[in-house]
């Protein structure tokens, strides 16, 4: 005896459709979840990398070791005196005081186009140039420092209402070639940049006194006009044979102030003035 089929044709036809629908669905709810999950993932690497960086992660998840030669500006900043400081505060108020101070910093660097390379005890190393040039990056970089010094200033302002000490900084800024790229080992790596542009822009903070703003020739002349710059004493740093020719950059507020609510720069660097 012939069984008779359980479904006709164009019952058949019509499960296709419904099945294939139910297919897109799927594909489109499983690209949504991969989005979603993506943009989770680049929030919280935002949390420890500069966007341009946590961007490249994202994009790339498969990074190696290497490096490649870059023109970049350095920008070190220390707080004098913290840890000194410290020894006299509980931990939880150590924390507290640095947590608001990087918070504030970092948030300068980011608005001005730098990448956040390290935290290290209570000063900061910042990149300006990699792993995207803005354009003017030393412009960048400096602006960044002056906004530092007066971000101070404004915490400073409370800090016995709220019992914090004074806080001052020294910053240190170099232009320079260095290699950029992912460092260290596959299991832990470091998108940072290496080299003697990287150890001046050290030195150069480790000499400059709290409030004041170091900066080498070559990000002198990077910067042209609208700073105001001072030529100091060639400066002899740990590990060079030549003295640093040295600049120290003014930011106090003032009426003539040409950095005056100065923001991130493009294009090619102007004429240097020199304040003598």
């Amino acid at each position: 005896m012939e069984r008779a089929s359980a479904f006709t044709q164009e019952e058949l036809n019509v499960f296709a459709i419904v099945a294939a629908q139910a297919g897109a669905a799927i594909d489109n709810a499983v690209s949504h979840q991969r989005i979603a999950q993506q943009s989770l993932q680049r929030s919280a690497l935002e949390r420890f990398l500069s966007p341009e960086v946590a961007a490249m992660v994202v994009a790339n998840p498969d990074i190696k070791l290497g490096g490649v030669s870059q023109e970049v500006t350095v920008l070190f900043a220390d707080i004098r005196g913290f840890t000194a400081m410290s020894e006299n505060m509980e931990a939880s108020r150590v924390v507290e005081i640095l947590n608001e101070y990087f918070t504030r910093v970092t948030d300068v660097i980011f608005d001005h186009g730098g990448t956040l390379d390290k935290y290290m005890g209570d000063a900061v190393m910042a990149v300006f140039g990699a792993p995207i040039s803005k354009g003017n990056d030393a412009a960048n970089a400096v602006t960044s420092a002056i906004q530092i010094q007066r971000l101070l200033v404004e915490l400073n302002h409370d800090a016995a209402a709220r019992q914090w000490p004074e806080l001052r900084v020294g910053i240190g800024i170099n232009t320079g070639s260095v290699i950029a790229g992912n460092i260290g080992s596959p299991r832990r790596l470091d998108y940072t940049v290496v080299g003697d542009t990287v150890n001046t822009a050290s030195r150069l903070m480790s000499n400059a006194e709290g409030g004041q703003i170091l900066v080498s020739e070559s990000t002198a002349t990077a910067i042209g006009e609208g700073f105001d710059q001072t030529r100091l004493p060639a400066l002899k740093v740990k590990g060079r044979v030549e003295p640093v020719q040295v600049f120290s950059v003014g930011w106090l507020e003032t009426g003539a102030s040409a950095v005056k609510k100065r923001r991130p720069t493009r294009g090619a660097p102007q004429s240097r003035k020199t304040a003598t």
